[in-house]
């Protein structure tokens, strides 16, 4: 009876930070994907404002453009800026990616990517 009662102590003393770390892997991958979504929709909205300016040549264009490239993820208007610069069109977005284990992770951390393309 001595060793059961030590085993189920020794699961229940592992597998709250097991869980924990679980979650928190997972949060960092959102997080991650999150970003590189934000880097490829800058990526191609400056390309796009740089070589088809009638399609892209606004920031309201360039929003809606990047918007529909972020695979799922809802971000609000006015993410996405474009702007002329010395490299050519730049396209820079920010945003506040929230975590949903609060606690684990710092609720709200922002997110921020910028892309330029020669014109």
């Amino acid at each position: 009876m001595g060793r059961r009662g030590a085993v189920s102590v020794e699961v229940g003393l592992l597998v709250l930070p097991m869980i924990l770390l679980l979650f928190i892997t997972v949060e960092v991958g959102r997080a991650v994907r999150t970003h590189a979504a934000l880097h490829y929709a800058a990526e191609r909205a400056a390309r796009c404002a740089a070589i088809t300016p009638a399609t892209c040549g606004t920031s309201t264009a360039v929003n809606g453009f990047a918007a529909g490239l972020m695979n799922g993820i809802a971000v609000p208007a006015g993410t996405f800026s474009l702007a002329s610069a010395a490299c050519g069109r730049r396209v820079s977005a920010s945003y506040s990616f929230q975590s949903v284990v609060s606690g684990l992770l710092p609720r709200s951390i922002t997110l921020s990517v910028a892309s330029c393309y020669p014109a």
